[in-house]
């Protein structure tokens, strides 16, 4: 029975999976944003995962992901606002 390096058997479902998984993280995401936006590393990673995992069924079509934050209510102040 083949095993995988962790010693478990992997399904077909699986291995498509991990297939592309290795193709998506190929994929470069560009993070931007405007000036009212504060983006730091957490936050570009968070955005980079979440894309990379809405986008996985492209992986094999994609080279480059832009993505482009702006405060659309950057003229309204709140509590939430520092």
């Amino acid at each position: 029975m083949p095993k995988s390096r962790i010693g478990l058997v992997r399904t077909s479902a699986e291995k498509k999976s991990h297939r592309a998984l290795k193709r998506i993280r190929c994929v470069q995401v560009q993070v931007n944003s405007d000036k009212n936006i504060m983006v730091d590393t957490r936050a570009t990673q968070l955005v980079e995962l979440e894309v990379k995992r809405v986008l996985r069924k492209f992986a094999g079509k994609l080279t480059r992901v832009q993505v482009h934050l702006s405060d659309v209510n950057r003229h309204k102040f709140g509590p939430q606002d520092v």
